[in-house]
């Protein structure tokens, strides 16, 4: 059995004194941290949570909820991070498709009937804030294959997916994206995402991994300012984010401190990407997936200019092939275990290994990936393919247009037909005024034959589910 020393462990011997844990009002040391996360998995061994448990965790990121993950990992222990957005009824869905009757989370959840049958756990008793609890427990070294996370791929608005992810497969993730990012002892990343979503993960491995500073938002916080009053030097967001931290129009100097933004979660338009870098903001394109634990390709902090609109190459521990049909397959040491259902694990893989996305792309003759849609957001207008991505892409070229997703809707005469979803930063744009700009690009089967507005629902930056728009834009339009 492969094992490897803890990266959290070997960051408290390396850079004792490095911050591992930054907020408004707290600051805790990697020193620290190392013994914590151990007097934490001694409570949850005390608590009678044992070795290969599922214990589910509702709770908002923070100290307590990182400290609680590390902890559970050292326990040997899966760690399964549910929404906090979800009603108590989802939650308990959640915790039944994974077989899991754990969970920690605060009194509000531990009240009424829904959750009569499952041990739920106050986070406050399992946390510890503690340096002098016993030091000499036995897991400084964690097996490779040793499961770690279950990450759900969608909430309330999808059917959900229960992704298991090994330590190993955080392991190689951390290292691969760190070698490109030359993450170090001293960084500070910003925990813009959720850790119940992978892309938060990977930013809690890539900062144990190297000594760097996980910087903890607090609630309702702003982008800018959790960035500018912390010294963050690593940033991830999606293009919304983007769009809204250059329209602060920051002082020159505010946003200096960074020495990577790595934009994902969907397509970036061009014109953003060009905004940036005429901000001076060194913003690197990345594809990834949760199957993946996070990133699959990414640029490289010295690729020329000419690349910056494709998602970049593959990172260490990563295997990319593009099929003749244009789809992406990936494999490598990141690849998940496979999808959780109670006590079964099914990992869909061909033959020889590789994961079919779903996704539609090329690599240009330098190994640069570029994304172009989905094999199932294809569909067919009166006898002609339309691509949603393409339309996409177009609409998001127009200036005032920060995001855009379009959806199919039946149609009597041609089949079906392409809506759109705007998500517009100041007002509602004229009808007329986008067809024209669209008619200069499209033929007109693909012009969407309505426009409606983005749904009043925050999503954490986590991209809304297809079917849920496309089931909202067909009750508008009935």
């Amino acid at each position: 059995m492969t094992t490897v020393t803890c990266p959290l462990h070997e960051s408290g011997k390396i850079s004792p004194d490095q911050t591992a844990i930054i907020g408004r009002d707290l600051e805790v040391r990697y020193g620290e941290l190392d013994p914590m996360v151990s007097g934490t998995a001694e409570n949850i061994e005390k608590a009678g949570i044992g070795r290969g448990d599922k214990v589910g965790i509702f709770m908002n990121t923070g100290f307590h909820s990182i400290c609680l993950i590390l902890g559970l990992l050292r326990a040997g222990i899966i760690s399964c991070p549910i929404s906090t957005r979800l009603p108590k009824i989802a939650v308990r869905e959640h915790l039944d498709l994974i077989g899991c009757n754990k969970l920690v989370a605060g009194k509000s959840m531990r009240e009424g009937g829904v959750l009569e049958d499952i041990a739920v756990y106050d986070p406050e008793s399992l946390v510890s804030s503690s340096l002098t609890l016993n030091r000499g427990r036995n897991d400084e070294r964690i097996p490779i294959d040793q499961p770690a996370t279950i990450c759900f791929t969608s909430g309330s608005t999808g059917n959900p997916k229960a992704v298991m992810h090994t330590f190993g497969n955080h392991y190689y993730s951390a290292l691969g994206a760190n070698m490109n990012l030359r993450l170090r002892s001293g960084d500070r990343w910003l925990l813009s995402l959720p850790l119940y979503h992978v892309g938060g993960m990977a930013i809690l491995f890539r900062c144990i991994s190297s000594g760097a500073g996980i910087v903890v938002m607090e609630p309702g916080q702003p982008l800018e300012d959790a960035i500018t009053r912390q010294g963050v030097t690593h940033l991830s967001v999606v293009s919304t984010q983007l769009y809204r931290l250059l329209d602060k129009n920051l002082p020159k100097d505010a946003l200096k401190p960074l020495k990577a933004v790595l934009v994902g979660g969907g397509e970036t338009p061009a014109s953003l990407i060009d905004r940036a870098y005429a901000n001076n903001l060194p913003v690197m394109p990345t594809y990834g997936l949760t199957e993946m634990n996070s990133q699959v390709t990414a640029m490289r902090p010295d690729s020329p200019p000419a690349k910056r609109y494709s998602a970049g190459v593959p990172l260490k521990y990563r295997e990319i092939r593009i099929l003749q049909d244009g789809e992406i397959q990936v494999k490598g040491q990141t690849l998940f275990e496979g999808y959780v259902r109670g006590s079964e694990i099914h990992c869909p893989l061909d033959k020889d290994g590789w994961f079919s996305t779903g996704d539609i792309g090329s690599m240009d003759e330098d190994g640069y990936l570029t994304v172009t849609g989905r094999k199932d957001n294809q569909f067919i207008s009166g006898g002609e393919n339309v691509h949603a991505e393409e339309i996409e892409r177009v609409l998001c070229e127009i200036p005032e247009i920060r995001h855009a997703v379009v959806v199919p809707v039946p149609d009597k005469e041609f089949g079906r037909r392409p809506v759109a979803f705007l998500k517009c930063e100041y007002s509602a744009l004229d009808t007329n005024s986008i067809i024209r700009e669209l008619e200069k690009y499209l033929p007109r089967f693909k012009i969407p034959v309505d426009f409606l507005p983005w749904p009043d629902t925050d999503t954490d930056g986590i991209k809304l589910s297809r079917e849920y728009l496309k089931s909202m834009a067909e009750e508008l339009r009935a």
